[in-house]
């Protein structure tokens, strides 16, 4: 179908952002893009990880982990584990294993596993 395309397309286009400035790229994020679609306001929040692997955990790191944990979904968690399996950074894989532990915790109360 067309649609499943031109969602790739979005996906794409979220990954290819600037995210030279972290708290520019957060706030489009979660003010403007979040009014559309929490699922890729989600992936860009999760590029930011990517992009900084050294991203300290301040306010804006804080609030990511919050978001992920409030809005993310099982397709959050499986991009997330698709980046992680396609990354040789373990930094970069460090901190994806730290979000997906997030989602892990949330769908473990509903008594769901999302690691297979």
């Amino acid at each position: 179908m067309i649609i499943e395309g031109k969602y790739h397309d979005l996906v794409k286009e979220c990954e290819e952002l600037d995210y030279s400035d972290t708290e520019a790229i957060f706030l489009y994020a979660n003010n403007e893009l979040s009014k559309y679609s929490w699922e890729l306001a989600l992936i860009v929040m999760v590029n930011i990880f990517i992009k900084d692997p050294d991203i300290p955990m301040d306010e804006i790191s804080e609030h990511i982990i919050l978001e992920i944990e409030y809005e993310g979904s099982r397709t959050t968690y499986n991009y997330m584990k698709q980046k992680y399996d396609e990354s040789e950074d373990i930094r970069v894989k460090k901190n994806l294993d730290f979000l997906m532990g997030i989602l892990e915790n949330k769908y473990a109360h509903m008594k769901i596993t999302l690691k297979k």
